[in-house]
Formats: C-alpha cells, sequence, structure tokens
C-alpha cells in the first residue's frame, strides 16, 4: 500500500484502527468495501479511497451480483432502506397485489432459470429469458412504488434516471483517480430500466 494512498482522506473510525484496516483490505486483489465515510477500492494492484456517494452503493450491489438484472427500482429502494420484495399495489393502481407477487415471483423464477442456461451454456435459451426478464422487470418498475405505494410511469422513468446519473457519476470519479477500473466499469455495466454487471472477466470482488 502506497504512502499516498494512506495520506487520502481516512475513514469515520477510530484513528488507531484505520490503518490496520486499510492493510488488511490490502491483502485482497480486488476490493470495493466502504469504511465508515470512505470506500476502501482496489483493483489490479492500484488501491483508492473515495468519499461515500450514493452511485457507490449502488456500485457494490451490482458488483456483488455479477450476471443478474436488477431494476433501476430496486436499487433505489435498498438504498433508501426498503425492502422492494415487500412493495405491492393499491386498489385502482395499475397492478394490484396479487399480481405484484405473481410479477415479482415469476421475475424470481427467470432469473433462476437464466443463471442455470449460462452454467449450462445454453445459448439458444439465454437471449429469450433475458427478453422475459426485461419485460417484467420493466413492469414492475412501471407499477410499483417504495413503501407500498405505486409509481407512474413518469416516476419510473425519473427512478431509472435518478440511478443511471448516481452511477454514472460514481464511475467517472473512479475513472479520475483509477483509469484501469473506471474503464471496466464502463464497459462491464449496461444501465437503463434495468441494470446489468456483466465484467469482462469476472474479478472476485471482496464487498
Amino acid at each position: 500500500m502506497s504512502a499516498e494512498t494512506l495520506a487520502r482522506p481516512k475513514p469515520a473510525v477510530a484513528t488507531p484502527d484505520v490503518e490496520l484496516a486499510l492493510r488488511d483490505l490490502d491483502q485482497y486483489p480486488n476490493v470495493f468495501r466502504r469504511l465508515g465515510q470512505v470506500w476502501v477500492i482496489k483493483y489490479e494492484g492500484q488501491m483508492i479511497l473515495m468519499k461515500d456517494a450514493g452511485g457507490l452503493r449502488y456500485l457494490v450491489r451490482l458488483l456483488a451480483k455479477p450476471e443478474s438484472i436488477v431494476p433501476a427500482v430496486f436499487l433505489l429502494a435498498a438504498e433508501s432502506g426498503i425492502d422492494p420484495l415487500i412493495m405491492s399495489g393499491n386498489s385502482g393502481d395499475l397492478i394490484d397485489g396479487p399480481a405484484m407477487t405473481k410479477y415479482k415471483q415469476e421475475y424470481a423464477e427467470l432469473e433462476e432459470e437464466l443463471r442455470e442456461a449460462e452454467l449450462r451454456n445454453d445459448h439458444s435459451r439465454i437471449p429469450t429469458l433475458q427478453s422475459d426478464l426485461d419485460a417484467i422487470g420493466s413492469e414492475i418498475i412501471r407499477a410499483s412504488g417504495l413503501g407500498g405505494k405505486t409509481r407512474s410511469k413518469s416516476d419510473a422513468d425519473r427512478a431509472r434516471k435518478n440511478v443511471s446519473t448516481s452511477v454514472s457519476r460514481a464511475i467517472d470519479s473512479i475513472r479520475d483517480e483509477h483509469a484501469v477500473l473506471g474503464r471496466h466499469l464502463r464497459n462491464s455495466i449496461d444501465p437503463g430500466l434495468t441494470f446489468r454487471c456483466v465484467p469482462e472477466r469476472d474479478p472476485e470482488w471482496l464487498t
């Protein structure tokens, strides 16, 4: 670990523990972990420290689940401290409670089928499953709300834009400090109504 890294702003933890924590994390090849108000990020031998930001919190969730399709509203819900799995519709909403439950069950089943197809290298099945997941994910985003309230289409689009903007800013900030990692993240993460991290290669991250 370089002297420059140690000289960076330190996390909001007890001072005697800071260097010990950094030295411990430096033993791992790929790190994306939050310590207090600072993120410790290491990739290809270079460690950087980043000030906490929402986009970094979205990124770590995507890196922890490579290849998984994650709706933008799920990222937003998790960041807000709300479990997206308890979202439901209300009477008169675009999608009612039972329908929403069915959508979420179908989404989970399709995601599991996609993982199995990818493990089997079933290239004829993968595009169909991805398309089905995108369609259901879009419907969940269109009609779901946080805390039991439904979202309109414009709300869903606003959620997508907010998450996309935060993720893009975080990647740009990382690129300014670590060009190789910034390029890797930019090439690996596909944003939109749903997000998916498809790394050029699959490093094992300590998160």
